[in-house]
């Protein structure tokens, strides 16, 4: 992923990694672990704070039996069907005070 990447590009790699980490039933704290990085790193990533650097995406992704460019690809399907933000944003916001 390229410095100062798209807030869409940014949240569909957090996104990607959520799900991947979610399917492999893994906590922020056991892929932190084992990862050897912090929890609040992994949630930082997942949210699209921060963009992992490629070292870090590689003990990411060896840990979830991914690789960066099956990653890469993950994110890019998210990225254009727009589930990273429908997920975020389905609920109904009618009847809220103006």
């Amino acid at each position: 992923m390229t410095y100062g990447a798209s807030y869409e590009r940014r949240r569909a790699w957090g996104e990607a990694l959520r799900r991947r980490r979610l399917a492999k039933h893994y906590d922020q704290f056991v892929l932190a672990m084992k990862a050897e990085i912090s929890r609040n790193t992994v949630s930082q990533y997942e949210r699209a704070g921060v963009v992992p650097s490629v070292c870090v995406a590689y003990r990411i992704a060896k840990v979830l039996d991914w690789t960066v460019e099956e990653w890469a690809k993950d994110a890019e399907a998210i990225e254009n069907d727009g589930s990273w933000y429908n997920r975020r944003f389905d609920h109904d916001i009618t009847g809220l005070p103006r």
